[in-house]
């Protein structure tokens, strides 16, 4: 799943820009890890900080914040839905609550 903002990201570095593939390959993989963390998929989970880290690392808080935010908006509607179903999954709330504190900075 791509982000609006990656989507501008490729076009202004260019289509055939080495640079603006591995921009766009790190946060397809962060996407995908972020996300189906998000969705309680406890292999994503484990690798979401490293992955988080090593990608802001490598492109810096600026480039990431329209990508935070939504990551922020998805897990914090994820866990909003889980915690008002009853007999709710429990290791999907803690997961979805993992991903905000990660992107909130307090892990």
């Amino acid at each position: 799943m791509q982000s609006d903002f990656q989507i501008r990201l490729w076009n202004s570095a260019g289509d055939s820009s080495e640079l603006g593939q591995q921009v766009m390959e790190q946060l397809e993989i962060l996407d995908d890890t972020i996300f189906k963390a998000i969705d309680g998929d406890v292999t994503a989970l484990e690798q979401s900080a490293g992955i988080w880290e090593s990608t802001l690392k490598n492109l810096g808080a600026e480039l990431l914040e329209e990508s935070r935010q939504q990551y922020l908006r998805q897990a914090e509607a994820q866990w909003q839905r889980l915690r008002l179903q009853s007999g709710h999954s429990l290791p999907k709330v803690f997961a979805a609550l993992e991903i905000i504190s990660l992107l909130e900075g307090e892990t």
